[in-house]
């Protein structure tokens, strides 16, 4: 990623502030955790907060880090559109923003994207998915949430490899919000709507 066009040296405390989606899923759960105890390591203080996707909750967050002087965030955003402006909020405030997980398509106020590749792995599952139902039969597909460009990506490349099969058909795709209960009770739902279901294939 386009690094910032000048040093950012944060606020002057020591606070770290951390910011993920609900942490009622264990992966940003976890992840929280693993960069607090980062944080306390090299001296920093962890504060750590919960946007649960919304825009508005994360913009209040930012300005609550700004306020408090912050030495820097680390942030699993809510959203590309909605996340651009908090993180130049925090630029114009000298406050180094490091982003995870979800990416962002506006370089140059991030100083880091930690990202994984979302495509290469969601054409790897839906190869597996396809081989493991004999390239045939009915699935439905899990979606993140729509604003997610996580969820977009993985959901390209399923319906990329998938669609190479014309004996395989997706039944339904369900937008789950990246709740893992949610994600549940749909799928316990659709089984009783499809009981010839023979795969699920999640982004969520």
């Amino acid at each position: 990623a386009k690094l910032p066009s000048r040093l950012l040296l944060g606020g002057d405390s020591k606070i770290l502030y951390i910011i993920t989606p609900s942490q009622t899923n264990p992966v940003f759960k976890q992840a929280a955790r693993m960069a607090a105890k980062t944080a306390k390591f090299y001296g920093y203080i962890p504060k750590i907060f919960s946007h649960d996707d919304s825009a508005v909750r994360q913009s209040e967050i930012f300005e609550r880090a700004i306020s408090d002087r912050a030495a820097g965030i680390i942030c699993d955003n809510a959203g590309d559109d909605a996340t651009i402006p908090a993180i130049k909020r925090a630029y114009d405030n000298h406050i180094p923003t490091v982003l995870i997980d979800r990416e962002l398509s506006e370089a140059g106020f991030a100083i880091a994207q930690l990202l994984s590749d979302n495509q290469k792995a969601a054409r790897a599952v839906a190869e597996i998915l396809a081989k493991s139902m004999n390239y045939e039969g009915d699935y439905c597909e899990l979606y993140g949430l729509p604003s997610d460009l996580n969820a977009v990506k993985r959901s390209q490349a399923f319906r990329e490899v998938l669609g190479r099969y014309p004996n395989m058909h997706c039944v339904k795709v369900l937008y789950a919000n990246w709740d893992q209960q949610e994600a549940r009770n749909m799928v316990h739902d659709l089984l009783k709507e499809h009981p010839t279901l023979r795969g699920v294939i999640r982004a969520n």
